[in-house]
């Protein structure tokens, strides 16, 4: 897992929160992650929901994960992704 660090950031931050996402050199155009996740509210709704089914809940500090922020690609060795967020720095992850 990938985790960088941590900032805090408010609601309107939230909304204008774009990445691209470079595929082996191939700019991606930069774009907005909640149009593929989703209200992030509902979906940490939902998730603390299906937690109290198997008796689990979440505590102040937990990292929630919500999915992918781009649409899924196809992946092959020796592929090399580059993500980068409007406000900071990039990830690059190369496929082994």
């Amino acid at each position: 897992m990938i985790l960088g660090k941590f900032r805090d950031a408010d609601p309107p931050t939230l909304s204008s929160v774009r990445l691209a996402v470079t595929a082996n050199g191939d700019p991606g155009a930069f774009a907005y992650p909640r149009e593929t996740i989703g209200d992030i509210g509902k979906v940490v709704s939902a998730l603390v929901d299906q937690a109290g089914l198997h008796d689990e809940t979440f505590r102040p500090g937990d990292i929630i994960i919500t999915g992918a922020a781009v649409p899924p690609a196809p992946l092959n060795p020796r592929d090399e992704y580059r993500v980068e967020l409007n406000f900071g720095g990039p990830v690059t992850v190369e496929v082994g």
